[in-house]
């Protein structure tokens, strides 16, 4: 290493990058030469640092290294340098130096190029003017730090003329034979090629949107008129493999409708308008007549072709499936209806012959152009080597070539004697047609005119509009929307019409009728309809097969309709306004035909019935009938709209219904109970036995009073010689005189809403407060505790455990969630018991925030509870309601609200003054109280409850000796001999 002489110091002023440049080449070539790229990396750093002087070496304590300083290799360390020593370039600058650098004086040429290549180096793309013979072009060359070889881009190629872009070659290519000249020998030569039904060599799939939701439409009703007919159909079918019978499960299955044709014959047809909604379109473009012609300029010679079937020469896979009377179908070819059935049609097309010079292709309509003869019976011999390779099929018979070069539009209008029509291009008439109507179709509703004068003018101009987007214009407004609907949901009387326009691709649009006078003078200019009509539509006409909606009703009751609404006025002027046509705006309707507005363009008029769509509307007189029927089986609200909502209308049906079963007293007395109310908790007491749950229970044949505290859940429990008010006071006075008198007792009602209890609170500076008769709930404190301590009980019991020191236990037991006994947070220790024990665990403490983490369980508890709970509407003074008893529902009547939660005063139609929960009553229609006696009762009552100020009746001050409360405050019944009547106990609330 010592032979060889290090590079000199790092020069750090004037142009620091190209120092830097050329002392990091001498750095390595010094390393290389030495050997010491094999040692360590500690080495190789400490050689640089060496090597670099003592200027540099100051830099380098100062530069950011990503390693840390000790373990940082050769590498980071030039880098570091290089990102110190190299400035951010000024691409402009370093361009302007290159190009202006010129060759000095004495300087030699390999000189002064190096100079040049070392200034490329500053910046990493260049544009230069290059020139060829031919051309010249401004390219942009890529400098790169690699000796690779450079390549000429392809564009860079096309834009010298290097190489030229072919977009098409055509060849002529040997034909064996020669060509057909005339027709008769093409049929003849090609006779394959005309017969039979086509086959392109592949198999379509219909791409459905993976969001949308299938329909499976349920199976038609066939006439039977043409179910044998229509057996055969499918059947032919079947044997020409357009259709085959499916077994398995399909996603989508769309309605049948069945079509007759002119001959008699039946045609299969679909209504895939849900199908249509999810299909997704290949979106390949459709040609036009007039992009055909502006290609056709210097053609003499021309033939035009007709696919035979069209659509059907497309095999299908399984998406298209289709109902009927002998099961499911699905198209093995692609069936007419599909959205995107013409762009496909389109794209197989042109990917067999789109490659042959002079074809042209709309839709299945071929065109084959040439100069002169001998190239036209090339092409066409081509086209048809073609057609039999791919078993493509024509129609010999079919020529039809038609120039459309500008939006059309259609205005259709209908008098009360004709149809008029005039097909228009940027607002200037084409083409004018009008028709007399027959006797039969002036006695067309006007809905049903106007639909026939769109039926006519597509028909009357099919050569112009067939194939093509086409907007009508009608001035009546309620077709804008049906002609959008499915076939099945338009009124019936439509159906027929609506089929006719499902070849031809038309928008309806509303238009005024003062902005339509062409159409509207020729529907009331027209000649009289005698003698025969040419039909000029080359399609067959095509009717659906529909069963009247009256048919399914008994000859009965079909009388008893048609009866009730030839009575009914209101029904009678919307057969008026039906068969002469609504107005414009609803405010000029009578008021009462404002409910029949929105749907007046679904009305029809079946046998003298009015039709909502394919519901019946049921006269006023016929409702009553209708409702009983509706509930025969006594079903709740819900349901029965929904049954009704299927196949009736009238206005305010929904609430005739609601009213109905509101009023069924069957209904009403078999009420399930009602749902969860969301949970009302007690307050949290802020202080130890301030507000106390009490209650008695019975045990292996004694009773018991039980009291607990709120807030520490902690229970006493007394043995009881009886019931009666006065003992169970007396323990409460032992107890209250042990912990305090609390501020609030919580209980039931016997004996706890005794006189006696009641001058006994007064007396002790107390607050009784008393749960809703039949609902223990609302005491659950002492619920819960008196279940607990049974439990504890009747175990020790059985074990023969000393009671007390199960119940010592149980004041010693953590409450779940707080971690602290109840003897805890009432007294503030841990009472000793047998459990063994220290004595520091028995020392006093004082418990912190009880209050605040009782309240956090009882939000939670809450919260749980209620997530399947609902409110109940608030009752009001006066309100009708049933209440539940233990015989079921009986009516009753809301005298207030109490203070207590959820919990109201009712009188029954006895006289009663009761006391019950929310839960227990349930509000219902007020007819089911129309009692004299009961409004008596009421009244009285009423009077007696304000004077009183209170809802229990009120009893006389006791004896002096203790007596048992009295349970039943009810008023007393006397019969005629003056005997009291006491109910039994069995029958009481």
């Amino acid at each position: 290493m010592e032979q060889f002489k290090p590079p000199s110091p790092l020069i750090l002023t004037g142009n620091i990058a190209e120092n830097w440049r050329r002392w990091e080449q001498r750095f390595w070539l010094y390393m290389v030469a030495s050997g010491a790229l094999t040692s360590e990396e500690t080495v190789k750093v400490a050689i640089l640092l060496h090597t670099v002087g003592e200027e540099a070496l100051e830099v380098y304590n100062t530069l950011t290294i990503t390693a840390a300083r000790d373990n940082a290799t050769m590498e980071e360390v030039l880098k570091a340098y290089k990102d110190y020593c190299s400035p951010q370039k000024n691409v402009v600058f370093e361009h302007h130096q290159f190009w202006s650098h010129t060759m000095s004086t004495g300087i030699a040429v390999d000189r002064f190029i190096t100079e040049l290549r070392q200034k490329s180096k500053d910046y990493g793309v260049v544009s230069l003017n290059c020139q060829t013979t031919r051309s010249e072009a401004v390219l942009d060359f890529h400098v790169t730090s690699q000796a690779d070889k450079p390549i000429l881009g392809g564009d860079a190629c096309e834009e010298l003329q290097l190489v030229k872009r072919v977009e098409a070659l055509t060849v002529k290519l040997p034909q064996p034979g020669k060509p057909p000249s005339t027709q008769e020998e093409l049929i003849e030569r090609y006779a394959e090629v005309f017969t039979g039904l086509g086959e392109f060599p592949v198999v379509h799939h219909i791409h459905i949107d993976p969001n949308a939701t299938p329909v499976i439409h349920a199976c038609r009703n066939i006439p039977l008129s043409i179910m044998d007919s229509l057996k055969v159909t499918l059947k032919d079918l079947q044997k020409r493999n357009v259709i085959t019978p499916v077994n398995e499960p399909t996603e989508w299955v769309n309605s049948l409708a069945a079509t007759k044709k002119k001959n008699g014959a039946l045609r299969v047809c679909l209504d895939p308008c849900d199908l249509n909604q999810a299909v997704k379109r290949q979106h390949y473009s459709i040609p036009t007549p007039e992009d055909v012609r502006s290609r056709l300029a210097g053609k003499s010679i021309f033939s035009i072709l007709d696919e035979k079937d069209g659509y059907w020469q497309i095999k299908l896979d399984e998406p298209c499936t289709f109902n009927t009377p002998w099961g499911r179908f699905r198209f093995l070819r692609l069936p007419f209806g599909i959205k995107s059935a013409s762009e496909v049609f389109q794209q197989k097309n042109c990917e067999t012959f789109g490659d042959i010079p002079g074809v042209y292709i709309i839709a299945d309509d071929m065109i084959i152009a040439a100069s002169s003869e001998q190239e036209h019976d090339v092409i066409l011999q081509k086209v048809m080597e073609r057609a039999k390779a791919a078993k493509v099929k024509f129609n010999r018979d079919k020529i039809q070539f038609t120039v459309e070069t500008k939006p059309l539009t259609l205005q259709a209008d209908s008098s009360k004697d004709g149809l008029g029509a005039c097909l228009l291009q940027e607002g200037r008439p084409v083409c004018y047609a009008s028709q007399a109507l027959t006797d039969t179709e002036k006695r067309y509703a006007q809905i049903e005119k106007e639909l026939l004068a769109i039926v006519f003018a597509p028909k009357r101009f099919h050569q112009y509009v067939y194939g093509r987007p086409v907007t009508v214009q009608s001035d009546h407004k309620p077709l804008e929307v049906i002609v959008r609907k499915p076939l099945s949901k338009a009124p019936a009387r439509l159906q027929g019409m609506l089929l006719q326009l499902q070849r031809y691709n038309l928008n309806v649009t509303y238009t005024p009728g003062k902005h339509m006078h062409i159409a509207d003078t020729l529907s009331r200019a027209t000649a009289s309809k005698d003698g025969e009509n040419v039909d000029e539509n080359p399609c067959d006409e095509r009717v659906v097969y529909t069963l009247d909606a009256t048919d399914a009703l008994s000859e009965e009751t079909l009388i008893q309709l048609k009866e009730a609404t030839a009575a009914d006025g209101v029904l009678q002027a919307v057969c008026e306004k039906h068969t002469k046509g609504w107005p414009t705006k609803k405010r000029s309707l009578d008021r009462k035909l404002h409910s029949y507005w929105p749907m007046r363009q679904n009305i029809s008029i079946q046998n003298d019935i009015v039709m909502v769509g394919e519901k019946i509307v049921i006269p006023q007189s016929f409702r009553r009938v209708i409702l009983e029927k509706l509930h025969l089986a006594h079903q709740g609200v819900q349901r029965t709209k929904a049954k009704a909502r299927k196949v009736l209308y009238w206005p305010g049906m929904a609430r005739d219904i609601e009213t109905m079963v509101e009023k069924c007293v069957q209904c009403q007395q078999l009420q399930p109970k009602h749902h969860a109310e969301p949970l009302v908790p007690h307050q949290v007491p802020d202080l130890p036995w301030m507000k106390v749950g009490a209650d008695i229970f019975e045990l292996n044949g004694q009773s018991y009073l039980l009291l607990v505290d709120y807030l520490t859940k902690y229970p006493e429990v007394l043995n009881i010689p009886d019931k009666t008010a006065y003992t169970v006071i007396q323990k409460m006075k032992s107890v209250f005189a042990r912990y305090g008198i609390p501020r609030e007792l919580v209980s039931d009602h016997v004996p706890f809403a005794s006189y006696e209890m009641k001058s006994f609170a007064a007396s002790w500076d107390f607050k009784l407060t008393h749960s809703s008769p039949g609902f223990p709930s609302s005491n659950g404190m002492a619920e819960r505790a008196i279940k607990t301590v049974k439990h504890s009980l009747k175990k020790a019991m059985q074990t023969g455990t000393d009671p007390h020191l199960v119940l010592l236990s149980l004041r010693n037991t953590p409450v779940t969630g707080l971690n602290m006994s109840p003897a805890q947070m009432l007294m503030g220790r841990i009472l000793r018991s047998p459990l063994p024990r220290s004595s520091a665990v028995l020392k006093q403490s004082t418990p912190h925030h009880i209050h605040d983490r009782i309240q956090d369980l009882q939000l939670r508890q809450k919260q749980h509870y209620d997530q399947h709970a609902k409110p109940l509407p608030a009752l009001t003074s006066g309100d009708t309601v049933n209440m539940q008893t233990r015989r079921g529902w009986e009516p009753a009547v809301v005298i207030r609200q109490r203070d207590e939660p959820c919990s109201y005063t009712v009188q029954t139609p006895a006289g009663r003054m009761l006391r019950r929960n929310r839960r227990h009553l349930r509000k219902i229609h007020p007819s089911l109280f129309r009692d004299a006696r009961f409004d008596e009762h009421l009244d009285s009552e009423e009077q007696t409850s304000q004077t009183r100020g209170s809802d229990e009746p009120l009893q006389d001050p006791p004896s002096q000796d203790p007596s048992p409360v009295i349970e039943d405050s009810r008023p007393t019944c006397y019969t005629r001999a003056g005997r009291a009547v006491r109910r039994p106990a069995r029958y009481r609330d």
